[in-house]
Formats: C-alpha cells, sequence, structure tokens
C-alpha cells in the first residue's frame, strides 16, 4: 500500500500552511464552509450491512442520503 502519514513536527508544518491558506483568502473575502460527509445508500450498503444498522444511522429525509459516522 503506498500511503503516508504525518506524525511530530510535520504535523504542525501542515497545520500552520492551512491557517495560514486560510488567513490569506479570508483576507481576499473568500468564506470558509465545512460541509457534513454524506454517502449514498448504495456506497452506504457497500461499507455496512445497513440491515443491521440501518435503525442508528442518520438517514437525510425525502434524499439518499446518510451522515458517515463522522459527521
Amino acid at each position: 500500500s503506498r500511503f503516508y502519514y504525518l506524525k511530530n513536527e510535520l504535523v504542525s508544518l501542515n497545520l500552520a500552511l492551512i491557517n495560514f491558506s486560510l488567513d490569506f483568502l479570508m483576507k481576499q473575502g473568500f468564506v470558509p464552509v465545512w460541509t457534513p460527509f454524506m454517502l449514498q445508500k448504495p456506497a452506504m450498503s457497500g461499507a455496512a450491512e445497513l440491515s443491521d444498522f440501518e435503525n442508528q444511522l442518520y438517514k437525510i429525509e425525502k434524499e439518499d442520503l446518510f451522515l458517515i459516522a463522522t459527521a
């Protein structure tokens, strides 16, 4: 598998770059928005056995969407 992770000073550097970028963009009029993370029912069905968990999940009314657990 090809993935990486950050730890120690690299986490601090990454967060500093994110904050610097946000501060710069907000001074230019950018409005940051953090939306909830959602999955459509077919994707959620592939990730979990819906029949076992459907009553415990947060379903968006009148939509085929579920909030993911970290939302």
